[in-house]
């Protein structure tokens, strides 16, 4: 017979585990502002991705086992409490210090602002999720509570409502289809989120100009998107998220710096291009002219900063992009 001692342990478990979700969630969001030095972290985490993707699959094979207590008569607070315990301190702690980490100079596991803040989206949005899981556990625990408190304790114990099955099914299966969403994006890695993100950028690129079809440079420039995405994006070297966050001669930034840079103005540059449509529209010959100006002198500084590769040697794309630059100023 269930113990109203551990019932209300498990509800009071429950409401403290939502509260820490909350807290989580908010420590993720969003932030408009630049990292600041207090927000480094002071132990290193060698590989983020590898972490959040072992504290995942640990987290589904909880939520698995949660469910099955959930639904398989009679209700066991002493069991959900353990689990909830083991989500508590073992995959979500996991899981959300690494979407937070931020490598200080000199530590290792620098994934970059893109894939740190698609991390955090992610991250947050399976903590929602399970956070679904937690309501479903308040509500059966709260009802077994009423139970007892109405004198039912001593009758056979009534196993979950289909209602209630199905409730806990639904929820089990949103917090795997999240936590395959996040699976995969540590699987594909940096640059396989770069160059979906890049792909998007130019298929909005592509539609811009081609509402201005007879401006040559345009037309360049969404090739130079195609050459990036083969020739540095691709190339990107995932290695270096291992590699301490200082450039190893000192000379320059890291790959992902670069990196991060590089993205910062390839998504700029569609939007500069709709501001040339816009000026084309209002018959604005100047504005439209001094706007193509800007677009071209943004082309220009992707290119120099991933000029050689990121090895900081001269290659293909080294000799392509010279050409590139010479025939754009012609154009």
């Amino acid at each position: 017979m269930t113990k109203p001692k551990d019932v209300r342990t498990l509800v009071d478990l429950t409401k403290t585990t939502q509260a820490l979700l909350v807290h989580y969630q908010s420590s993720l969001a969003p932030s408009k502002e630049a990292v600041s030095g207090s927000e480094t972290s002071a132990t290193e985490i060698a590989d983020p991705l590898e972490l959040i993707k072992s504290s995942t699959t640990l987290l589904k094979s909880h939520t698995t086992t949660l469910s099955l207590l959930l639904i398989t008569p009679p209700l066991t607070p002493s069991a959900i409490i353990a689990k909830i315990g083991d989500v508590s301190s073992g995959p979500l702690s996991g899981m959300v210090t690494a979407a937070s980490y931020v490598p200080r100079e000199g530590q290792r596991g620098d994934i970059g602002n893109i894939m740190r803040t698609e991390v955090k989206a992610q991250v947050r949005r399976l903590l929602g999720s399970w956070g679904d899981v937690l309501v479903m556990i308040l509500k059966m625990a709260e009802k077994k509570q009423a139970a007892q408190a109405n004198g039912a304790a001593t009758t056979k114990e009534n196993g979950p409502t289909e209602s209630e099955k199905q409730e806990v099914l639904s929820a089990t299966g949103v917090v795997w289809e999240a936590c395959d969403v996040l699976l995969k994006l540590c699987a594909d890695g940096v640059v396989g989120l770069v160059v979906k993100k890049v792909q998007e950028l130019r298929a909005v690129l592509l539609d811009a100009i081609e509402e201005l079809k007879d401006v040559k440079k345009l037309k360049m420039i969404g090739m130079l998107y195609q050459a990036l995405i083969k020739r540095r994006l691709k190339t990107y070297p995932a290695s270096s998220t291992l590699e301490p966050t200082a450039n190893a001669n000192g000379t320059g930034p890291s790959p992902s710096k670069k990196l991060d840079d590089l993205m910062s103005i390839l998504k700029t540059i569609p939007e500069t291009v709709d501001d040339i449509a816009g000026a084309f529209y209002d018959l604005d010959e100047d504005e439209a002219k001094q706007t193509l100006e800007k677009c071209c002198a943004e082309t220009k500084s992707a290119i120099e900063l991933v000029r050689q590769s990121w090895t900081g040697e001269d290659d293909e794309f080294t000799g392509w992009s010279t050409k590139w630059v010479s025939a754009i100023e012609a154009a």
